[in-house]
């Protein structure tokens, strides 16, 4: 069963409309990376999570959504979309088990 979180993380990804990003290798560096850029959305706003979410496709491939939850508005205030053909073991561990994984 999903938490209330996941659900409304869920929900906004239906309707995000993003560009994708593709990596060949999704690694714990690359999304670091880009969560430091967005820092000060986070510090700022203690509703807002930096989430990463495991998409799974039929092809059997795992696409990931990145971003920043605002929990009170229940949507992203800023994400992307990023396909890879594979990831590291720290983003795979980190999503085992876990489709929306919160990084604090």
């Amino acid at each position: 069963m999903f938490d209330p979180i996941s659900i409304a993380i869920m929900i906004a990804i239906g309707a995000l409309a993003t560009g994708a990003v593709y990596v060949a290798l999704l690694t714990l560096d690359y999304l670091i990376d880009w969560f430091r850029d967005r820092a000060a959305s986070v510090q700022s706003n203690p509703e807002a999570l930096a989430v990463t979410v495991a998409q799974e496709l039929s092809s059997g491939r795992v696409n990931y959504v990145q971003g920043i939850f605002d929990q009170e508005n229940g949507s992203f205030i800023e994400a992307r979309r990023i396909r890879t053909d594979a990831v590291d073991d720290q983003v795979r561990q980190a999503h085992t088990g876990n489709r929306v994984t919160v990084w604090s």
